[in-house]
């Protein structure tokens, strides 16, 4: 019967197929035919219905029924291919107005922040590349390999394969990752922010993966330095090396302060693999009885079976870790000690565990933690250098033939351009508003003739208030004069004054004093109050009928939209502006600013109104090419999607007035009468999701285009890459040295 061992070269081909993950969904090719999705979208520009379809189908686009520019001058019309790769599929698109909510300045700001992310991450992980050139230098097997898996991707600035770029002298190694954000680099030196920044993420995260494994320079191996020391003899050496630290509280302290955190991170990963390693003994399968019948049985096909293949890896991989942990002894554990020490569940709040396994973990190790697994550092630890030969010598043919893939490999890297062809839209970080329609970024931004209307108001308000005020306090005084006869004469002041100088009532005088003071004051504020009323009057009517024009500003080509989720995740979804005929319509130079960006209005607006599309799965489901242009706000039966403004969830008005017109009175008539004409466009959305794994995500993914991180965000791209070596060939370095 043949066992698990006879595996080996079939196993190992295996894994290298794992390391390529990252590579080998790339040069997919989006397919032709009917398809069921979306893939490309484009705007063309006629003079009637027939102009405008003639262009669509010339360049290879089904029309959609329907003039987005309803009202204006110039036809316009969208148009759409398809494909059956759901990887090429677009998810969704929106419009954005010249007066919207983005800003290129936020997104210039975006860019550096990411920058100095990326920075924070490579101060640590210098180390794991240092220890790579290290190994190399010193000729481990290890490296060389990784070093020839690195050199299956290359990068396109320098032309360089990316396992000789690691190995020479970066920007970060002449500048420093710090001060290389800022750097000129004249000496167009390889410079690893950009590369991490622009790269594929996939591509970039195979590239960190390779690297951390490469890493550990020691002659014995982290899992030799683990079992040689536990939390005790730590203290007790610090309290050797370090007098300062004179209390034992001080020396928890110290280590709590230089290894808690890298502690705390394997205790979760211990939890995951202790999980792993119990599920693996009650399954009853074990590595070292199972047939190739038995394989079959099992798993199916692993030959023919992809799903079969990938189920026979993740089982092998696991395997290879129990049989590894089962038989290591050294330092402070026996045979089989350390296989119950991880099958054991770790205690969350217990750190004293796990720090000597943090303090056991070279400086590249611990920096590549966030990115490898607790389980592929283990395997890792217990493959010998003879096993790292015998998997290249199997290889090697296999390494001479493949093909090269950019680092950029599908990125479009015009989304790094700072040029203010990019820009940032703070559309998701508003509140939900899910009225169709409404143009909420429009009614947002009140102009200076608006600003004096709202003062004018409230200026006049302000004298109708005093005037009433004043008559008021005429009547409060009138009131306290005794004399009821002067009372009745109140308003004769000739009679006051006679009574007055005749001294015949001195209280009548000083209250007739302050009467005519009041009386005075308000004929005044009648005045003003009646000046102010005809001003407001007369600059409402101007500002309502006032047709103003802004300064055109240049067309984004691409905006950034900041998405959060559920759970709290944050996404920056790129969204690219569709594309118009505009040079072959209206002649070469005219509206040059605008580039092919596609404007609803036609350059017909006081502003431009351009279509933006997305691919990025967390934008929405793959259109299907089922289209509807309509005048009506609600959805068609089965349409689920439709074109809508950014930062709002309902449908938009293409049609609406605010777009067409900037004055004041067009928000006004949009929010309150509401506009003439309506144009609403739907779509149908497919049931398919998008996901970002190696099989069918969004492999045009970069770091940026993640959001935060995706050095941390993609979980299991290169799953084992030494499974098939720890699986087959679990050969201790401790043993070797003895039987030598």
């Amino acid at each position: 019967m043949k066992t698990i061992k006879q595996y080996t070269k079939m196993l190992t081909a295996l894994v290298l197929a794992l390391v390529m993950a990252a590579a080998a969904p790339l040069n997919a090719h989006a397919s032709s035919g009917t398809g069921k999705y979306v893939s490309d979208v484009y705007v063309a520009y006629g003079k009637n219905a027939e102009e405008a379809i003639k262009t669509l189908k010339d360049k290879g686009f089904t029309p959609v029924e329907g003039n987005l520019n309803d009202g204006g001058k110039t036809y316009v019309m969208m148009g759409y291919k398809t494909t059956d790769d759901i990887r090429d599929s677009v998810t969704d698109l929106a419009v954005m107005n010249m007066r919207g909510d983005y800003s290129v300045e936020d997104y210039k700001t975006l860019i550096k922040k990411q920058k100095a992310e990326i920075a924070e991450f490579l101060t640590g992980f210098m180390a794991a590349i240092y220890e790579y050139r290290a190994n190399l230098k010193a000729g481990k097997t290890r490296a060389v390999c990784v070093h020839d898996l690195l050199n299956c991707y290359i990068e396109d600035d320098s032309g360089r394969k990316m396992g000789d770029l690691l190995n020479s002298e970066t920007l970060q190694d002449k500048a420093g990752v710090e001060a290389s954000i800022e750097h000129e680099n004249p000496d167009k030196l390889p410079n690893l922010i950009t590369i991490v920044m622009q790269g594929n993420a996939l591509v970039i995260r195979s590239v960190e993966t390779l690297l951390t494994l490469a890493a550990d320079s020691a002659e014995d191996t982290w899992l030799d330095r683990f079992a040689a020391q536990d939390y005790e003899t730590m203290l007790d050496k610090i309290r050797k090396e370090r007098p300062d630290l004179n209390t034992v509280m001080k020396r928890i302290q110290y280590l709590e302060n230089t290894y808690g955190d890298v502690a705390e991170a394997l205790g979760l990963e211990a939890a995951e693999l202790s999980k792993r390693l119990n599920d693996y003994i009650s399954s009853g399968l074990k590595a070292d009885t199972m047939t190739d019948e038995d394989v079959r049985k099992t798993f199916g096909d692993i030959e023919k079976n992809t799903e079969a293949k990938l189920r026979y890896q993740n089982w092998l991989s696991i395997a290879a870790v129990y049989e590894g942990l089962k038989n290591f002894e050294g330092g402070r554990f026996k045979k089989g000690e350390l296989l119950d020490f991880f099958l054991k569940e770790p205690d969350p709040e217990d750190n004293e565990s796990f720090i000597p396994m943090a303090a056991a973990l070279s400086e590249g190790q611990r920096a590549g933690l966030p990115i490898v697994n607790l389980e592929q550092l283990i395997k890792s630890a217990l493959t010998s250098e003879e096993s790292w030969k015998t998997f290249t010598d199997q290889n090697k043919a296999y390494f001479d033939g493949l093909e090269e893939v950019s680092v950029y490999q599908n990125i479009d890297r015009d989304l790094y351009r700072e040029d203010g062809s990019v820009a940032l839209t703070g559309a998701a970080q508003r509140a939900n508003n899910t009225a169709a329609g409404t143009i909420g970024s429009m009614t947002e931004q009140m102009d200076t003739v608006a600003r004096i209307t709202a003062i004018s108001y409230a200026v006049t308000a302000g004298c109708t208030l005093v005037t009433l005020a004043t008559w008021g306090v005429r009547r409060y005084l009138l009131s306290k004069i005794d004399d009821p006869s002067m009372i009745i004469n109140g308003e004769n002041y000739e009679y006051f004054m006679s009574l007055a100088n005749m001294a015949c009532k001195p209280k009548a005088l000083a209250a007739l004093k302050r009467m005519r003071l009041v009386v005075n004051l308000s004929r005044i504020f009648i005045v003003a109050t009646l000046a102010v009323v005809v001003w407001s009057a007369v600059m409402t009517v101007i500002d309502l009928c006032q047709d103003r024009s802004y300064e055109q500003l240049p067309i984004p080509k691409y905006l950034v939209d900041n998405y959060t989720n559920a759970d709290g995740g944050n996404y920056s979804l790129n969204y690219k502006a569709v594309e118009c005929n505009r040079e072959a319509y209206f002649g070469a130079d005219y509206k040059v600013q605008k580039g092919s960006s596609a404007d609803l209005l036609a350059d017909e607006g006081k502003q431009w109104l351009v279509l933006y599309a997305s691919k990025n799965s967390k934008a929405g489901k793959p259109l299907t090419p089922y289209f509807m242009v309509q005048k009506s706000s609600q959805a068609p039966v089965g349409f689920d999607g439709w074109v809508h403004l950014f930062g709002e969830k309902g449908a938009v008005n293409a049609a609406s007035a605010a777009f067409r017109d900037s004055s004041t009175f067009s928000s006004i008539w949009q929010n309150i009468g509401g506009d003439i004409k309506k144009l609403y466009v739907f779509s149908k959305l497919s049931t398919d999701v998008k996901t970002y794994d190696g099989s069918a995500g969004n492999m045009r993914a970069s770091s940026l285009s993640n959001g935060q991180l995706a050095l941390f965000g993609f979980g299991g791209l290169v799953l084992g890459i030494l499974s098939g070596i720890g699986g087959t060939v679990l050969v201790k370095k401790r043993k070797e040295k003895a039987a030598a």
